[in-house]
C-alpha cells in the first residue's frame, strides 16, 4: 500500500511533517490545479459577489492555526476500523472574512462548498 494512502505512523513531533500527512482521494487522483487560472467565487444570496484569483486571495489578511486533520475510516474498507489523524499548521484567509466581504443577505442560511475533485465512487459517476 502506498504511504500516501496507508494509515500514518505517529510522528515524533506535535506537528505532522507534510510528507507524512495521509491523503484520501476517493474520487480518483488529486486534482492538478493551475494557480494562474484558479479562482475562488462567493455568489448566491449576497450583496456583493466575489471572485478572487490566487494573488488577490494571498493579499488578504491571513491567520495561522494548528488543528488536526482526521479521516474516520475508508469507504474502500468499510469493515476495517481505521483512523488517520495528522496535526497540521494551516494558513489562510478565514471564511468569515470572505463572507463579510460578500455581505450575505438576511435570507442566506447555508454555505455550499465545491472542490476541484471529480470522479466516480461506489458506482456513481460524475461526482464533484
Amino acid at each position: 500500500m502506498s504511504p500516501r494512502t496507508a494509515d500514518p505512523v505517529t510522528p515524533p513531533s506535535f506537528v505532522t511533517p507534510v510528507d507524512q500527512v495521509f491523503v484520501r482521494t476517493h474520487l480518483g487522483a488529486v486534482p492538478d490545479i493551475d494557480g494562474d487560472a484558479w479562482s475562488l467565487t462567493v455568489t448566491g444570496l449576497v450583496h456583493r459577489p466575489l471572485r478572487l484569483d490566487l494573488s488577490a486571495l494571498d493579499e488578504l489578511p491571513q491567520v495561522r492555526l494548528t488543528a488536526f486533520h482526521e479521516c474516520f475510516g475508508s469507504p474502500f474498507r468499510p469493515d476495517v476500523p481505521t483512523r488517520a489523524v495528522a496535526n497540521l499548521e494551516w494558513t489562510g484567509v478565514p471564511l468569515s472574512a470572505l463572507l463579510d466581504g460578500a455581505r450575505p443577505l438576511p435570507a442566506a442560511r447555508h454555505v455550499l462548498f465545491e472542490g476541484a475533485d471529480t470522479g466516480s465512487f461506489a458506482g456513481e459517476h460524475g461526482l464533484t
